[in-house]
């Protein structure tokens, strides 16, 4: 059955949580900011990660630049190159549950060349 979103498609530049439905993974092309318009109409500068794979960008909120720092360093330059993980979660805000969108690092693929390991027990 069709939704609000099949019918009022609008393409944007910057990822919402609406757009997410499972876990994707990306790679950081670069970090930048961009001034936006808080809801009382001041203005905020934030930052805002950019793919390689993907066409649209992710404004940062602080959990999700504190937690890209954790993961690879607080100077943005060295996020470059970087596999992550973003997802859709919840989140309260204004005393609403809000969908949004969360960073992770990406899962790394198992060493085929590890040996396995043999729980077996001779009897």
């Amino acid at each position: 059955m069709p939704t609000a979103k099949d019918y009022f498609k609008t393409e944007s530049k910057y990822f919402r949580a609406s757009d997410f439905s499972k876990e994707i993974i990306c790679t950081v092309e670069s970090v930048d900011s961009c001034e936006f318009k808080n809801d009382d109409g001041s203005a905020a500068v934030k930052p805002v990660l950019h793919f390689q794979d993907m066409p649209q960008a992710l404004v940062l909120n602080k959990t999700n630049f504190t937690a890209l720092s954790l993961m690879f360093g607080e100077d943005t330059n060295d996020w470059i190159g970087a596999k992550v993980a973003l997802y859709p979660s919840r989140v309260e805000f204004k005393g609403n549950v809000m969908p949004t969108i969360k960073v992770k690092r990406a899962p790394t693929k198992a060493n085929n060349n590890a040996t396995p390991f043999n729980d077996d027990i001779p009897f």
